[in-house]
C-alpha cells in the first residue's frame, strides 16, 4: 500500500483542510476497487435461456 498516493499532493492527511474528504474516500475506495479486480475470477455469461426478457419494443426505438 506504499506509495499509492505519492505522486498526489492533494490526497492525504497532512495536506490540511483544503482538501476535501471525499478525494479521501474515492482514493480509497480506488484502491479497494483495483485490489478486487486483481483478485477477479471471470465467470462465464450465463446461458440465453437465463437472461432476462426485455420488451422488443424498447429494442426497436
Amino acid at each position: 500500500m506504499v506509495g499509492v498516493g505519492a505522486g498526489l499532493p492533494a490526497i492525504g492527511p497532512q495536506s490540511g483542510p483544503r482538501t476535501p474528504q471525499i478525494f479521501l474516500i474515492l482514493s480509497r475506495m480506488a484502491v479497494q476497487l483495483a485490489a478486487w479486480e486483481i483478485s477477479y475470477e471471470p465467470r462465464p455469461l450465463p446461458s440465453p435461456s437465463q437472461w432476462e426478457p426485455v420488451p422488443l419494443g424498447f429494442i426497436r426505438r
